[in-house]
């Protein structure tokens, strides 16, 4: 905590039986009240972590540390559970690992290591996330803001959607061809372009499966309901 600047030591604290430790108790209490008065206190499934638990033993990167303890002196993330002790302030797990860039990056990917991995452009990338489509964690990377995607977040989001380019890549096709023979498929994720033309286009999995169903009651010759599939 004195190394982010959010309390003052007290070096000379061993050579006076009054002092009651290393830090200056009025910076203590300064912190306490600071942490309290920003606190957003609200009941969550998420996954907390305590100022207590702030440790490089458990978090690892002590600049991240100091970082994400100077975020929450300042109101910049805030406590969802306040307690009597300073150490049983418990913050979402999501706020504080901002702060924590660089294990996570290398947990996960950048939106252009993304790129570079998928063929998936950029912008589409950026606006899959915008959307809310694809999931992703933003971070602080060398004072920028830098947005990663988790494994986990990556595997949910294909098992829900397909970009329309891969599908059409897979069918050996173009996927403005293919989107014309996909007409009653709805399509999510677009972005327009200034030219009118459409960019990063997804296919539900979902909707896939049921048109796949439909398309093989449709080649045996059966009677079909498309609700059916629903």
């Amino acid at each position: 905590m004195a190394a982010a600047g959010i309390l003052q030591s007290d070096l000379k604290w061993r050579g006076n039986i009054f002092r009651a430790g290393a830090f200056y108790q009025p910076s203590l209490v300064q912190l306490h009240k600071a942490l309290k008065e920003f606190s957003n206190p609200f009941k969550t499934d998420e996954e907390t972590v305590t100022w207590s638990a702030l440790t490089s033993r458990r978090m690892g990167d002590k600049a991240a540390i100091a970082s994400a303890m100077m975020a929450a002196s300042l109101g910049e993330i805030r406590a969802v559970k306040v307690g009597k002790k300073l150490g049983d302030y418990a913050f979402l797990l999501s706020d504080v690992r901002r702060y924590f860039g660089t294990p996570l990056l290398e947990s996960g990917m950048s939106i252009a290591q993304l790129s570079k991995a998928t063929g998936w452009k950029n912008e589409s990338i950026a606006h899959w996330i915008d959307e809310q489509l694809l999931e992703a964690e933003q971070i602080q990377l060398r004072g920028q803001l830098c947005r990663v995607i988790t494994p986990a977040q990556l595997l949910r989001f294909r098992r829900s959607y397909i970009p329309l380019a891969d599908l059409a890549k897979v069918m050996e096709s173009r996927p403005s061809s293919l989107i014309d023979k996909l007409a009653d498929v709805d399509v999510v994720g677009a972005k327009k372009l200034p030219n009118g033309a459409q960019r990063g286009a997804l296919i539900r999995m979902a909707d896939l499966g049921k048109w796949a169903m439909v398309g093989l009651q449709v080649s045996r010759g059966g009677l079909f309901k498309l609700q059916d599939y629903s």
